[in-house]
Formats: structure tokens, sequence, C-alpha cells
């Protein structure tokens, strides 16, 4: 809306709103989010530090909670009382998400166990047996049923893959296609594998949907989060 002022000279004066207020709100409101973010990531980095404050203040807000208690002032800083123990709240949030990530991060705190090494057995002598002459029985048929024969030996193809995980840390071996399963070994970091099969029901960890590979590494055979198998090199 147009808005008027009166001059010196007793005249009354139009000013014309250029809009330039609402651009410069965005603005501002656009930064004050970018900077809440930043400050969201830097607590959760310093997840120790913040953990410490969080304990001191509520040992102090319980000591100040017992004092007035003591002196019978209670009713009046009520207000004070709960916006500070929501405070304390979000700061023991803060270091509880920021500990689970590390968790997640630095998964290196459980020995790399290596595949034992194979002994390949020395292949034996060959001998060469003279042929001898086969009675033929002309009620029976030199060749097998063809079905029977196509299934003699038949075994589905395996295939290679590779580890890669997010942060190039060693990847889960688990004993069964679950993220609370026991650990068989860590394998690491672009190492090859044997993919032996996926599991047919699709899961969800941390947020994501995918399924559950069975894989070989040396001689131990588990379960792994497919996302972190990959056929390429």
């Amino acid at each position: 809306m147009p808005q008027f002022v009166r001059g010196s000279d007793g005249r009354i004066y139009e000013i014309q709103d250029s809009g330039d207020g609402a651009g410069v709100f965005a603005i501002m409101i656009i930064a004050a989010m970018m900077a809440a973010y930043n400050a969201y990531l830097w607590l959760l980095s310093h997840y120790i530090f913040v953990g410490c404050i969080t304990l001191f203040g509520f040992i102090t807000w319980v000591g100040w909670v017992y004092h007035e208690h003591q002196q019978g002032e209670s009713r009046n800083a009520i207000g004070k009382k709960i916006s500070s123990f929501l405070l304390i709240l979000v700061g023991f949030g803060l270091f509880i998400n920021g500990w689970s990530r590390a968790g997640e991060v630095n998964t290196i705190s459980e020995p790399v166990q290596q595949p034992a090494a194979t002994v390949q057995p020395k292949a034996p002598k060959k001998t060469t047996v003279p042929p001898q002459p086969t009675k033929t029985n002309p009620n029976l048929s030199d060749n097998p049923n063809p079905t029977q024969a196509n299934n003699i030996g038949e075994k589905s193809p395996t295939e290679i893959g590779y580890v890669k995980t997010e942060y190039g840390s060693p990847l889960r071996m688990r004993s069964f296609p679950s993220d609370t399963a026991k650990i068989v070994i860590m394998v690491k970091n672009g190492e090859a594998v044997t993919i032996l099969e996926y599991a047919k029901e699709e899961a969800v960890v941390n947020g994501e949907r995918g399924h559950w590979c069975k894989i070989k590494y040396g001689n131990n055979e588990g379960w792994a989060w497919g996302k972190f198998i990959s056929k390429e090199k």
C-alpha cells in the first residue's frame, strides 16, 4: 500500500514502496537457515564437547531446582526451568546423534581376519590304461536321455563382486541376512568376493531398501549388504 508523509513545506507526498523489503527478508531467512544447518553439523562433529557441556548443564540445573525448592521460589521461575531443561534435552540428542554417526563411520574397531591360505594338492600322475573292448547290446541305446545328459554337472554360474563401502571402511560379513546378526569377518574395501546368491525378500538398512547378498571370501561364507557389493572393479 502507498504511504504518505508531510514535507517541510507542509505538502503531503506519496512514498512508493519498491518491494525490496520482502526480498531482503527472504535472503535473511535463507542465511539464518544455512547458519543453523552449519552449526548443527559442527555440533555433531564435536559431540564429545556437546556431551560434556550437557552433563555440566544438567548437574547445574538439578542444583538450581533443588535450591529454589528449598527457598520456596519454584513457582516464580517455572518457565525458565522448562526452557532450560529443553535445551539440555536438545544437547543430549545432539550427543547421541553424533555418537551414532561416528560409530557408523569408524567401523575398523574389530580386527580384520585374513582368509587362511589354501594349499593346492599336487596333481596325481596320469597313468595310461589300454582301452578295453566293450560289448554292445542291440536292445540298449548308446546315447543317454538328452535331458539327463544336460543336467549332469550343470551348475549355476558364480559371479565375482568387489567390496565398495561408502567411506572406504571394511565390510561386515554376517552369519545371516540381518544387521543384528553375528559378524563372521571384516572384508577390506576393494577386495574381490564370490557372489553366491541374493536374498529374495527386500530389507531396509539405515533407511535404504535393498537385498542382502550371500558372498564367499576365502574359506568364509556369509551375508553382506548388497549395496556395498559392486560387479565393477
